[in-house]
């Protein structure tokens, strides 16, 4: 077995029933005890940290954040289905040109490099895919990657799990948008960011 850590869940009013009392937050790797970052929620609460802080080079500059933003585009790959999508983070440059950021958390890594995603994201397919949009208007777009962990030297798209996706990604980095990844300090009581780490796509 495996030593994990849990907290108690925060049940919101009006929130659908929830089958365990606990959330899973941490859990210690069985080969070297690692502790390793299992909360998808965190990389956005993270990303914002590192922005106030001025840790994202890349960002600086920007006057102003937004979270959970709507775009309406009917031109977007979506549209089909709706021409609303919604992004993890928009920044607002001084003259009021946006940059639009979604963030994805990776927490799978091997022989130290961090692979994405650890199963198929039809999901995180269409992000990827709006920002590839948004890049191909000349509008600024981002991908970040953040490693819930601290053993990483590189990331690279998990092509044997979902080859969609890492295409979707290459596809991206072609059109101009930028992609980044950044590893974290962990403990039981804190997990900050640590460094940038290069995305090899092939």
């Amino acid at each position: 077995g495996v030593t994990v850590h849990v907290s108690k869940a925060v049940v919101r009013p009006g929130a659908a029933k929830r089958k365990t009392a606990y959330d899973l937050r941490f859990v210690n790797h069985p080969a070297h005890g690692q502790l390793v970052s299992l909360d998808t929620r965190l990389p956005n609460a993270i990303f914002q940290e590192g922005l106030e802080q001025g840790f994202f080079a890349p960002f600086c500059g920007y006057q102003e954040m937004a979270r959970e933003v709507t775009l309406n585009d009917p031109k977007m790959p979506s549209a089909s289905s709706s021409p609303r999508s919604r992004f993890d983070f928009r920044l607002l440059d001084a003259n009021g040109a946006p940059i639009w950021i979604e963030t994805k958390s990776a927490s799978l890594v091997e022989e130290r490099v961090a692979i994405f995603p650890d199963a198929p994201t039809e999901r995180g397919r269409r992000h990827v895919l709006e920002l590839t949009h948004l890049a191909q208007s000349g509008v600024r777009a981002a991908v970040v990657f953040i490693v819930q962990r601290p053993d990483a030297d590189q990331l690279r798209p998990h092509w044997e799990t979902d080859a969609a996706f890492a295409q979707a990604l290459v596809e991206a980095k072609e059109a101009g948008v930028e992609i980044y990844a950044y590893t974290c300090h962990l403990s039981t009581t804190e997990v900050r960011l640590a460094r940038e780490i290069p995305v090899e796509l092939r």
